[in-house]
């Protein structure tokens, strides 16, 4: 969780995918391209406010140079 605020009757939660690599892919090469854009999730009321999720993954993908 990056942050969160609060917006007249609405709280906003921000999410950020950490950089790190699951110990299954570490043998093989990542390449980083960034972050996916932003999405935005209704979540269910929390103590009578909407709650908004925002998302955002890393995008990454195998380096087609693995052998």
């Amino acid at each position: 969780m990056i942050k969160a605020q609060e917006h007249n009757a609405e709280l906003h939660i921000y999410f950020e995918e950490k950089s790190s690599i699951p110990e299954e892919l570490k043998d093989r090469l990542l390449e980083s391209k960034g972050f996916s854009p932003e999405i935005i999730v209704d979540d269910y009321p929390l103590r009578g406010k909407i709650v908004k999720l925002h998302v955002k993954e890393e995008d990454g993908q195998e380096n087609p140079l693995n052998l």
